[in-house]
């Protein structure tokens, strides 16, 4: 599927004409947050509006209320890949007419964002009804910004016509381009679902009409065979929401329902929760659609956080449509899957921000309401004695599960090895003093040197009362094997770290039970060891299974705790 790269809209509803509120670059699922009345379903109103050929004109309360002299404007984007605008492309390089200016000069010229590998076209809306046209003051910023006469060149190779000035010349080019033309069709979900039979007036994929059309692609003809891949791909879904694999979907003859059927008994959908009824609904117009720009207005509704982030991997790893989504959900906005915008409304009217910083993501939770024990935090902590530590742990599950993100899946904090005795990992009510790990997150893991220099020494009272009450807690406490997390270092690769760190230290000679960054070992009084840390991990081009003792093992141990944590698959190894 050629997907939507962008849009651009002013001038529609909550929209003013001030300026060109921009949504891009999109990618495959699209999460648009925001408060009540703040915009959000004018922004699917709008693709289903401007994107949909046919559609009605657009009526007096689609314009901004009370302001009655501006000029209703759009943009979309579509990737250069597009069969026409390729080919048109390619017909102009064949007469020449690239040399002068590349494809990538003209899409950076027509975009509002600067992003490359789209063709961005602006246009205008009268008012008084009738179809959009190319914006002129979009053409002129186009003239302004390519060679002269290259318009002029082009329009005759690709019309057969000239004159009327430089920005006609635009137009014409731009018209044989067709971006408008390009963009995949749209098809809108309303927050109003139920399945059923299908309605006069009812809309197609909001549940009447799906069954239907689930049924034929659970027995599909000979020549559409394929088709049937479609109905397991749904199955399999609903499986996984259920948790049972042996559950099978069925279309009863009349296609009144959809039936559920477990271990020989047979129920209809609609005799389960409500959240189990609303995200097959979901999945299953997400599957019967193809190609598609799909708007979906709140699929949170009745739906608990886990079926959320179930249909959001859903539609990104199983479905071949694009999607903008209205939420208010921030348990929607906890996704690797997604881009999101937030949306915000002022006396102005509603306006569009990217939000990818974990700042941004801060701030779209707070306006909805959430604070921040609710939200915006990581899923699980990862508690280690300091800065190098950090820089190891974090370097190693990397190694190990490239799929964890660091501030994302979890965080790293240092507690310091001397503050440890003012830890507690759970609520202890007569222990006022301590800091409570598990009420700052309840999935806590945490990292502790062991400090023995003897074989059969014994860890500390601090220690020991810590590790007990993580683990009591459902935490995972991971002590070293050597006397420091430097012993789990390769004796060769923290030489050359430490040399390149302190060009006078002496060769490291340090055994399980000593620590080799001690003044003894290597003549450094104070050594650098975060910096070393960083050396450390420049050197270590290998996995994780260089590391020496019962490393490969513990960090194992941890990424597969911090998979659960985040309800992610858990390797096998």
């Amino acid at each position: 599927m050629l997907q939507l790269g962008g849009f651009g809209l002013s001038g529609f509803r909550s929209f003013s004409f001030d300026s060109m509120q921009v949504m891009g670059p999109l990618t495959k699922v699209n999460l648009v947050a925001g408060q009540n009345n703040a915009g959000k379903s004018n922004v699917l109103r709008f693709l289903a509006a401007a994107l949909t050929p046919g559609a009605k004109a657009w009526g007096e309360l689609d314009f901004p209320i009370g302001q009655d002299n501006g000029q209703p404007r759009f943009a979309v984007a579509v990737p250069s890949t597009a069969p026409n605008i390729e080919r048109t492309f390619a017909r102009l390089a064949s007469r020449g007419l690239m040399r002068s200016v590349s494809v990538e000069q003209v899409l950076r010229a027509s975009s509002p964002t600067g992003e490359d590998g789209y063709v961005w076209a602006e246009y205008a809306i009268p008012r008084e009804g009738g179809n959009p046209t190319l914006d002129d003051s979009y053409l002129r910023r186009l003239q302004s910004q390519l060679p002269a006469g290259w318009a002029r060149n082009a329009s005759s190779e690709l019309a057969n016509i000239g004159g009327g000035g430089e920005v006609e010349d635009i137009r014409r080019v731009l018209n044989h381009l067709n971006p408008l033309g390009s963009a995949p069709r749209v098809v809108s979900i309303s927050a109003l679902r139920r399945i059923g039979e299908t309605m006069e007036g009812a809309a197609e994929h909001d549940g009447q009409g799906l069954i239907s059309r689930l049924a034929l692609l659970e027995s599909p003809s000979a020549a559409r065979a394929h088709e049937r891949a479609r109905f397991d791909a749904v199955q399999a879904f609903v499986r996984d929401v259920f948790e049972n694999d042996s559950l099978e979907l069925r279309v009863p003859h009349d296609r009144s329902t959809l039936n559920i059927v477990d271990d020989g008994r047979w129920l209809p959908l609609e005799h389960y929760g409500t959240g189990l009824h609303q995200v097959v609904i979901l999945a299953t117009a997400a599957t019967v659609l193809a190609d598609t720009l799909v708007c979906i207005e709140e699929p949170e509704v009745h739906m608990h956080p886990l079926l959320q982030r179930k249909l959001l991997r859903y539609l990104y790893e199983h479905t071949s449509n694009q999607y903008v989504v209205a939420t208010h959900s921030a348990h929607m906005l906890d996704t690797n899957h997604a881009t999101i915008f937030h949306v915000k409304a002022d006396s102005t009217g509603s306006s569009l921000a990217t939000a990818k910083r974990p700042g941004e993501l801060a701030h779209i939770a707070v306006d909805l309401g959430y604070r921040a024990s609710d939200l915006v935090q990581a899923n699980a902590v990862v508690w280690v004695e300091g800065p190098s530590d950090r820089t190891y742990i974090g370097a190693w599950l990397k190694k190990c599960d490239p799929s964890l993100v660091e501030g994302v899946h979890y965080s790293i904090m240092f507690y310091g090895g001397s503050l440890l005795r003012h830890l507690a990992g759970h609520d202890l009510d007569d222990v006022e003093e301590f800091v409570q790990l598990q009420r700052l997150n309840r999935n806590v893991a945490i990292v502790i040197d062991s400090d023995m220099t003897k074989p059969n020494a014994q860890l500390n009272q601090a220690k020991l009362r810590v590790i007990e009450e993580v683990r009591a807690g459902g935490g995972l406490a991971w002590v070293t094997a050597g006397y420091t997390i430097e012993n789990y270092v390769p004796g060769d690769i923290l030489q050359r770290a430490v040399s390149k760190v302190h060009p006078s230290a002496r060769t490291i000679r340090a055994s399980l039970r000593s620590n080799p960054l001690s003044h003894r070992s290597t003549g450094i009084k104070a050594p650098r060891k975060e910096r070393i840390a960083r050396e450390v991990m420049a050197e270590w081009h290998g996995p994780v299974e260089m590391g020496l003792h019962d490393l490969p093992v513990r960090i194992g141990e941890l990424a597969r705790f911090l998979a659960a944590s985040n309800h992610l698959a858990v390797r096998s190894s």
